[in-house]
């Protein structure tokens, strides 16, 4: 039993015969699975949580290169219609005047 569940329990650890010296000593091995598994699973939610920043910032780094795309395609489409309109205006004014 370790002296932290007696303390919960409210048990004095020098009443049980516990000698600190010797359970320091002894406490060096690991810590228990079920505290390690926390402490894992504390990491695994931080990678995971990068993961998803770093995923995250390259969507919003393709739906600007296609924004801008759509943008550039437009530009030409409106330059385009521009100069259509200009040289249809042109044809019709040659035909009145001619």
């Amino acid at each position: 039993m370790s002296i932290e569940a007696l303390a919960m329990a409210g048990v004095d650890y020098a009443d049980c015969g516990i000698n600190l010296e010797v359970w320091e000593q002894d406490s060096s091995e690991q810590p228990p699975l079920h505290l390690v598994g926390e402490q894992n699973s504390s990491l695994e939610i931080d990678r995971r949580r990068q993961d998803m920043l770093l995923e995250e910032k390259l969507w919003k780094a393709k739906i600007l290169e296609w924004a801008k795309a759509i943008a550039a395609m437009h530009k030409e489409r409106i330059a385009y219609m521009s100069l259509e309109n200009t040289l249809s205006s042109g044809l019709l004014l040659d035909g009145i005047q001619g």
